[in-house]
Order: structure tokens, then sequence, then C-alpha cells
């Protein structure tokens, strides 16, 4: 009798894969899988005697399963389905092209986006901040989003470089890949090719969105969970007069900053009297940092830390050239006392390692676009902290997919002191999400939902977009 069952069994299982053809066809004949074996010791216990009906019961019960299943749900979610409905004993054999979700399509968008006012840093004064956007979309139709946001001479690449190289070089290797192996993934980004840290973080961030979403959960449970529910926002100065940097360091505190950042350049006298006016505009109770984006040698560097010790500063940024960390470590011994925090100097894992070795900062300043994405930001922020050193995360022109991801990376560690530096709504006069983030007020929850928690505006992205 139970062979004569099992014959019966893969008729009816036949018959649907003849009866209908092509996509429907296949995900028919899985959906049948699924379901009979998920009813059918169910069935036979209660039917203990007439086996055979007990097995025509379940056989109808299936069919009648399979109608609104192909009828309701799109290509997408019938995949989707399929993958979550299956037992555990029904593996990628039984369901032919159903067991592991892959990558269909991988499409990049650049964007030009006005900023609040000209900007001025080390490197440039600049009006307009162009980034780029990633958008993958798995067979299920699940998307995942990155976003990189360049900084001409402080990235490696250009935003029109990272959107080439995504296109050309990455693309082809994504599509029809599993974007949950990122540890494959990545090395298949990585061959034939060194550098392109930004490209990669774009695409890693997009996956990491994508596979969250696909169970349901937000980056920061991907990531192991949050340690914190609300963060601390550090303001943003640039290179200005004395009074205009005064000027807004009192407005930023008024609006409920603790904490700001004052861009360094143009000689150790001007800088000097930039900090001078801020902290008597801001009191003893503001936290002042200072970053001079590598814009000094070294001799320079002591003369100006040494200056500028006088006003209580929380950390002097990068102030040496990216390539001198001994440069560095002799600014901290003999730059009166003032922490040092590295980031032009830190990319990967091999140059925090050299920092430690030259006991040449106090902090690191890492950024999910600097360090090549969200999993690797991580890995160097705990190498880090098991070294003793503190960590700054943030990007000061970050547009929303980049700001949601670094905001839930800080929330998972607490070797990231308040005042996270992914400001970019500071800066950036607009968004290319659906609900742009706001920090206007110093703080702001952990960002929640599945994924980075945040949704693509494709008005924005048509209104914005350069290439």
């Amino acid at each position: 009798m139970v062979s004569i069952l099992r014959v019966f069994e893969k008729l009816l299982l036949i018959q649907v894969r003849w009866l209908l053809s092509g996509e429907n066809g296949r995900l028919c004949a899985g959906f049948v899988n699924s379901s009979w074996f998920r009813v059918r010791g169910q069935l036979l216990a209660m039917f203990s005697v007439p086996f055979g009906i007990g097995q025509c019961i379940c056989g109808i019960t299936s069919l009648l399963r399979i109608v609104p299943f192909l009828l309701v749900n799109p290509p997408g979610k019938k995949i989707q389905l399929l993958r979550r409905a299956a037992p555990p004993n029904i593996g990628p054999g039984d369901l032919p092209g159903f067991g592991i979700m892959k990558i269909e399509r991988v499409e990049v968008f650049g964007v030009a986006i006005p900023l609040r006012g000209e900007r001025t840093i080390a490197y440039e004064t600049r009006s307009v901040q162009r980034s780029v956007v990633v958008r993958i979309t798995s067979d299920e139709g699940i998307t995942g989003l990155g976003n990189v946001d360049p900084v001409a001479g402080y990235s490696s690449e250009s935003a029109d470089e990272i959107v080439s190289t995504i296109r050309e070089e990455f693309a082809p290797k994504l599509v029809g890949r599993d974007p949950a192996n990122m540890n494959l993934l990545l090395a298949r980004l990585a061959s034939g090719s060194t550098g392109f840290l930004d490209s990669r973080a774009a695409v890693e961030m997009a996956c990491v969105d994508l596979v969250s979403r696909s169970r349901n959960i937000s980056v920061s449970e991907y990531l192991g969970g949050a340690v914190k529910d609300s963060l601390l926002f550090n303001a943003w100065i640039g290179i200005s007069s004395p009074e205009q940097a005064a000027s807004e360091a009192a407005m930023w505190k008024g609006r409920g900053f603790r904490s700001a950042k004052i861009k360094l350049g143009g000689g150790v006298k001007a800088d000097y009297d930039r900090i001078k006016a801020v902290r008597e505009a801001v009191g003893s109770d503001f936290y002042l940092r200072a970053d001079a984006n590598a814009g000094y040698d070294v001799r320079t560097a002591i003369e100006l830390a040494r200056s500028i010790a006088v006003f209580d500063l929380q950390l002097l940024e990068q102030p040496v050239s990216a390539h001198d960390i001994e440069g560095m470590a002799r600014v901290r011994r003999e730059g009166g006392g003032i922490p040092i925090m590295a980031d032009e100097s830190l990319l990967d894992h091999a140059s925090l390692i050299r920092i430690i070795r030259a006991d040449a900062a106090d902090l690191i300043k890492v950024k999910v676009m600097k360090q090549g994405g969200v999993l690797y930001t991580k890995q160097i922020m705990e190498t880090a902290k098991a070294a003793g050193l503190r960590c700054v995360l943030g990007h000061g022109f970050a547009l929303g997919v980049n700001m949601s991801a670094e905001m839930m990376l800080a929330g998972t560690c607490d070797c990231v002191i308040d005042g996270l530096e992914s400001v970019g709504p500071l800066n950036i006069s607009d968004d290319i999400i659906t609900r742009p983030l706001d920090i206007s007020g110093g703080s702001a929850a952990v960002p929640t939902g599945a994924g980075f928690g945040v949704t693509l505006d494709m008005e924005k992205i048509a209104r914005y977009r350069f290439m």
C-alpha cells in the first residue's frame, strides 16, 4: 500500500507540472511539494486505515490552494512565500530555483543636491553634494539601498567614477549571486581590483539592507542588536571668519547641540582666532572638536596644537598628512596634551594596526563609506575598542541612506562617543528618501524598521540625477 501511495504522489506532481507550464508550473510544483509534506502526516493519522482516501484529500487540498496562490501573488512574492513555507526536509533540490535568494538587478543613480550655502574645508569650497545611490533587487522583488557621498580631495573616488565602477565592473559580478553570502560577494568584488572602497561600500550597504529586509529585521538587529536607543549629534562649522564661526556655534547650542566640530585651515593664527571666538561664544559646557583635514606639516601642527590647548578641545583631528603616521604620533606626544584622532590615515585593518603600533592616536574616525561598508566598519570599530581606542562615526555630507546606516551602526557599539558626525541634513538642502531624518535639535532616536528603515524617493532621484 505504501508503494502505491508513493506512486500516486509522484503522478499527482507530474500531472501538476504538465498542466501548468513556465514560471507558474515551477511554482505550482514547489508549492504542492511544500503543502503536501506539511499536512500529509496529519491527514494520514486521521485516515489510519483508508490511506488512499487520506492521500486523495491531501492532494485535492493542495490543488485548491494553488489557484489563489498563483492568481493573487506577483512572481517575486510567490518565490518568497515558497522559500518561507518549505519545511526543513525540503531543500533546493526539491524546489528547483527556489532554495537561495538571488540578486536580479543592480541600479546606480548619480545625484547632485545643492548645499545650504557654500561650505569650506581644507580641500575645497563647495556648493553641491554629488552622491551615488545603489538599488539592488532580488528575485523575490525585495530591494536594498546603498549610498555613498564622496568629497573631492578626501575620497579616493569621484561620484562619476563610483557610478561607472559599479555599473561596469561590479554589477556583472553581482547578478545571480546570493546577497546573504557577504564573504563570497565581497571577495568577488575584490577579485581583479584593489581600492574602490567607496564603490564596495555602496554595494555592501545595499546587500545588507536587502538581506535585513528579507528577514524583516533592522540592520541594528542584523549586526547583533542596538545598545543605545538614541544618539547625540555633533554640529558642523566650516572655515569662516571668527565672527561667523562664533555666531553659528551659538546657534547650534541654542538648538540643543552639545558639541561642534570646527574646520581648520588658513594658518595657525587664523585657526586660533576662530577657535577662541567659538569657545567664548558657547562657554565651557560645550564640547569642541577641531579638524585640520591633514592640512599641516608636523612642525606647524605641533605649534597649532600647543596654541589651542588652552581652549579645552575634545580632540584634534588628522593634523598631518594621511601617510605620516609617525608625524601624527609626534604631534600627539608634543602637542600639549590634546587628544589626537586619526581620520584620513585610517582606511583598513592594516592602517589601524600601524596607528596602534605607533601610538599615534587616542581616537579613530570611521565612516561606512570610507571603510568599505557596514561590516568592515564594524570590524574596525571592534578592533579599535580592543586596543583601547574610542571611535567617532559619521560623515558631514551624508544623504539619508548613508546616514541611517551610520546611525544604526553607531547604536550597536558603546565605543562610539557622543556627538555622531552623520550630519548631512545640516549641510545639504534636500534628500533622496521619502522621510528625511530630523536632527535639527541635536539628537534623534536610532532608526527602526526593516533594513535601514528608509524608502527611496524616486521623484527626488529624477530631479537631482546627473548620470
